[in-house]
């Protein structure tokens, strides 16, 4: 919505990581949005930040949360 998005998990991951199912670094965005990510070694990284919020007053008789997820893959040169 435009706005800094404080207190959300995010995770990254190497392509080639073992377990294919885990990821390997982990954080939660500070409250102006910003997050820092170290990586480990060169190659193709996922990051994924996710953000879970309450839902609406109309949706709330549906369900209880709304679960919002973005990825971003890039490559980190040696």
């Amino acid at each position: 919505n435009g706005k800094p998005l404080g207190g959300a998990e995010v995770q990254a991951r190497y392509v080639g990581f073992v377990p294919d199912d885990a990821w390997c670094y982990a954080t939660e965005s500070g409250q102006d949005g910003e997050f820092a990510i170290r990586p480990a070694q060169a190659g193709i990284w996922i990051i994924k930040v996710k953000h879970k919020a309450l839902s609406g007053e109309d949706a709330r008789k549906l369900y209880d949360f709304e679960s919002l997820t973005t990825t971003l893959t890039l490559e980190v040169l040696p």
